[in-house]
C-alpha cells in the first residue's frame, strides 16, 4: 500500500499521475523519476560536506530544544508555582513557539532565506535565555517572559533546519540518508543535555 514513486501508485489515474509528475518536476524534485537504491547514494551523502554542516546546525538546535523541554517545568516551578500549575504554565510558551514555527516556515519558503530565518529566531532565543539568566529570584514575570522568547527562538530553527537540509540534498535516497545522519546526530544531544543538566543540579 506504500508507494515510493508516483509511477508505482496504482490508486492514481493516468491524469492524476501526470499532474503529480508535472508538479514534482516543476519543483525540481528527483522523485518525479523512478529511482532504485544504490550504495553509491549512501556514500555520496557521507562524502558531501553539506551533510555534516547541517548535522552541526541541527546539533545546535536540538541541544537547546532538549535542555528547554527537560527543564521548563522546573524553571516554572522555581517561580513559586505548584507541580500541576507549573505544568499548565509550560503550555503557553510552546503554543507561541508553534505559531512562530508556522510563520517562519512560510517566510523561509517564500524568501528562500532559511539561514537568515534561523539567525533571526536565534537572536530571539538569546534574548529569552539572557532574561532567564539575568532576572532576579523575585522577578517571576520577567523569567516567564524569557521562557516564551526561549521557546520561540528554538522550535522554528528545528523545523527550518530539517527543511533546509532536505532542500539541499538531491536524490530521494541520498536525501533520506542525509536526513538520517542530520536528525540522528541532533537527537544524540538529548543525552548531552540530560547529562549536563544532571551535573549542574548535582554540583549546585
Amino acid at each position: 500500500m506504500v508507494h515510493d514513486f508516483p509511477d508505482d501508485a496504482k490508486f492514481l489515474s493516468d491524469e492524476d499521475r501526470m499532474r503529480v509528475l508535472r508538479r514534482l518536476k516543476a519543483d525540481n524534485q528527483s522523485s518525479a523519476e523512478h529511482e532504485e537504491f544504490k550504495m553509491a547514494y549512501f556514500w555520496a551523502s557521507v562524502k558531501d560536506w553539506k551533510t555534516w554542516a547541517f548535522a552541526i546546525c541541527y546539533m545546535g538546535c536540538d541541544g537547546a530544544l532538549y535542555a528547554f523541554s527537560l527543564f521548563l517545568p522546573t524553571i516554572i516551578q522555581q517561580l513559586g508555582y505548584a507541580k500541576t500549575q507549573a505544568n499548565l504554565l509550560s503550555v503557553p510558551p510552546y503554543a507561541a513557539a508553534a505559531v512562530l514555527t508556522v510563520v517562519i516556515g512560510w517566510l523561509a519558503d517564500k524568501t528562500k532565506q532559511r539561514g537568515w530565518c534561523n539567525v533571526g529566531v536565534s537572536i530571539i532565543g538569546v534574548v529569552g535565555f539572557t532574561m532567564l539568566l539575568a532576572a532576579k529570584t523575585d522577578q517571576a514575570g520577567l523569567k516567564y517572559a524569557g521562557t516564551f522568547l526561549g521557546a520561540m527562538g528554538i522550535y522554528p530553527c528545528v523545523a527550518n533546519t530539517v527543511s533546509w537540509a532536505a532542500n539541499n540534498s538531491e536524490g530521494v535516497y541520498k536525501r533520506g540518508v542525509t536526513l538520517g545522519f542530520v536528525i540522528g546526530w541532533g537527537n544524540l544531544n538529548g543525552i548531552v543535555s540530560a547529562l549536563r543538566g544532571y551535573d549542574t543540579v548535582r554540583i549546585d
